[in-house]
């Protein structure tokens, strides 16, 4: 209740209420339904005749569904006291029966945690209270709330005629607490803000594990382990940039002066955010005469040219044509140079300090290989830095649901490492994919066919999205080998497989950006110099980078940068037989007539289908018209054999 109105002094008002158990109590008195003194009353005496109950009962917290527990209960002697989320459910009632309720769950090595607690609340042992608890509720005073409520005897929203009945609290002592149903049905009434009021963050993980949105904001005003004002005003900040109204002046009454802006990156004399400059079209030298003579080319206008150089128009006929497609070329060009970035990877400087980890790790190794001297030297590093390091193995066959059961269980954690990169790259998974995503030439009995996906990659991505479905927030950093090039000294050769990995990385970063880590390529061989850069960058020393290549000569991050016009290279002209695979769909027919009309003179367009694509005759018959020799094939370019007849026939 005081938390309640300190957040109230603040302009901070809610738009609807719950609470669990006694919680609930104080939820409906800060709503209006009773007085301060009338809600002390009924607390008092809940208190009272409970502890005046006989002594010998139990509450147990399960990790299981309350559809496991049902079957298990004797409705005289234990009920369920509370339904917290998905697999958190609490028993109470008699010592033995709660005890035979709780073995069977160790005994399938389900978390069973006993509750330091002296009665076996909202079970059947608090029957013999309630008709003397009854008659306090009656002698109060009832007014219809001002705000709503959502029930946690019901698990769903309640009706003030309800709320001001001695009977609904009656029953709130004796019923199953529905926290998991309550913080739905708030979820279903488009609630985006849970604040928790109460000395820990208990109920706002418990609510997370509820609602897996990752829109709505959970956050607690209070930690057991922090200092109070600063938890409870980073809480009213994050409801603040979310959306609640929030009266600052009150928190700062002596503000008068104008609100700075501040700047939107660190305070660091390190600018990160690229410099666009001012679109000012083509540099025309020369000044206003020579852009009329361009402006004149590129309109091909003959009179106005001849004009201003003084010549007639018959001498500019032949030559001003090649000339205007000249300048178009060339300002194309220019606009597409504008465009090409190219890869560089830059050496990186790390605070300064001995790199050091902390809280719980989870390392998730492949099945195959087993674990060998690369990644022990990676499990021994970390302990070494100071992390407690869960290993799993991902075995073969574990799908998304069963993995994200696993993290569930030894969630909360710090961190999680990936080594599933380094899997084996058979056998391959097979992934099927609609027709439509084989090009447009392809028939419909061909959706069958299948992508062949490197182990690596498809179990790095059951990874990423079971810990979403988990609700795992720690960040997720995938460790590679030879994925990249740094540069000479790698040779320039990459493993295609891991380097797939990354390009997975680098969409998980996007799509999942709130619990992504990085990517970190790291040495064949791991030395003790290379295990300290790793737990440099694993506890946050360099800041800012999830694309960090690791190698003897230091930390280098991956930057994207202008590519030179001098080094764009030759331009490739098509000249003899040029050969389009998928050359009947649409893009590979756009690239058959570019090629045609540059001077290819055979072209053969290769596709599954081939002759019988639709479509096909019509573009062999253009290509034809622009003056090359056409010739379309049926062939599956995943077939190797039929590659190599292809090649054979064609080039």
């Amino acid at each position: 209740v005081a938390l309640f109105r300190l957040l109230e002094s603040w302009g901070a008002r809610p738009d609807v209420l719950a609470g669990h158990s006694i919680g609930e109590i104080a939820a409906a008195h800060v709503a209006g339904v009773w007085s301060l003194a009338d809600a002390c009353r009924l607390v008092v005496a809940r208190g009272r005749l409970m502890q005046a109950l006989p002594e010998g009962g139990a509450m147990v917290a399960l990790q299981a569904s309350e559809d496991e527990v049902l079957p298990l209960l004797s409705a005289s002697r234990v009920g369920v006291a509370a339904v917290n989320g998905p697999r958190a459910v609490v028993v109470s009632g008699d010592g033995e029966a709660v005890e035979e309720i709780a073995a069977h769950f160790r005994a399938l090595d389900r978390k069973v945690t006993a509750l330091r607690v002296s009665h076996a609340f909202h079970s059947p042992l608090m029957e013999p209270m309630l008709a003397e608890f009854r008659a306090v509720a009656e002698s109060l005073t009832y007014e219809r709330p001002r705000l709503p409520l959502v029930s946690t005897v019901t698990g769903a929203p309640v009706a003030a005629d309800d709320l001001t009945t001695p009977d609904y609290w009656v029953e709130h002592v004796r019923a199953t607490v529905r926290y998991a149903d309550a913080v739905r049905a708030l979820a279903a009434g488009n609630v985006t803000r849970f604040v928790e009021l109460g000395p820990d963050g208990t109920l706002t993980a418990l609510a997370q594990d509820t609602v897996t949105d990752r829109d709505r904001l959970f956050v607690p005003v209070l930690r057991k382990d922090r200092p109070g004002t600063g938890t409870f005003a980073a809480a009213v900040a994050a409801a603040f940039v979310r959306g609640a109204d929030v009266d600052w002046s009150r928190l700062f009454p002596a503000v008068t002066a104008p609100v700075a802006d501040l700047p939107t990156y660190a305070f660091r004399h390190q600018r990160y955010w690229p410099t666009v400059p001012a679109a000012t079209g083509p540099v025309r030298p020369g000044g206003e005469i020579d852009a009329r003579f361009w402006e004149a080319v590129e309109q091909a206008d003959v009179t106005g040219l001849a004009d201003a150089l003084d010549v007639g128009e018959d001498a500019l006929g032949a030559v001003l044509p090649a000339l205007t497609s000249w300048r178009r070329r060339s300002v194309e060009q220019a606009a597409v140079d504008g465009l090409r970035y190219r890869v560089r990877w830059r050496p990186l400087t790390a605070n300064s300090g001995p790199a050091r980890l902390s809280g719980r790790w989870l390392v998730v190794q492949p099945a195959r290989p087993a674990a060998g001297p690369w990644t022990e030297s990676v499990v021994d590093g970390l302990v070494a830095g100071g992390a407690d390091v869960e290993r799993l193995t991902f075995e073969d066959g574990t799908d998304r649901t069963a993995l994200a059961a696993r993290l569930r269980d030894l969630a909360p954690m710090t961190g999680v490492v990936s080594l599933l990169a380094s899997a084996d790259t058979f056998p391959v998974t097979e992934t099927p994919l609609p027709s439509s995503a084989h090009g447009e030439d392809r028939a419909s009995d061909d959706a069958t066919a299948a992508v062949r996906v490197p182990l690596g990659v498809s179990t790095s991505l059951l990874l990423v999205q079971a810990l979403g479905d988990a609700g795992v927030h720690a960040p997720l950093w995938t460790l590679t080998r030879s994925a990249v090039s740094v540069g000479r000294a790698d040779g320039g050769a990459v493993d295609a497989a891991q380097a797939a990995v990354w390009g997975l990385g680098r969409v998980a970063a996007l799509e999942a950006a709130g619990r992504w880590g990085g990517l970190l390529d790291l040495p064949a061989d791991l030395d003790a110099r290379a295990v300290g850069r790793l737990l440099t960058v694993l506890s946050g020393a360099v800041t800012a980078e999830d694309q960090v290549a690791i190698r003897a000569s230091g930390l280098f991050g991956r930057r994207l940068e202008r590519m030179p016009v001098a080094e764009r290279g030759p331009v490739w002209r098509p000249r003899g037989t040029v050969l389009v695979t998928g050359g009947t769909g649409a893009l590979g027919a756009h690239v058959a007539r570019w090629a045609a009309q540059e001077g290819a003179r055979e072209l053969v367009l290769v596709s599954r289908r081939g002759p019988d694509a639709p479509g096909a005759a019509e573009l062999r018959d253009e290509l034809t018209a622009l003056g090359a020799a056409v010739t379309v094939v049926a062939c599956d370019v995943s077939d190797r054999a039929a590659v190599e007849d292809l090649l054979s026939a064609h080039v």
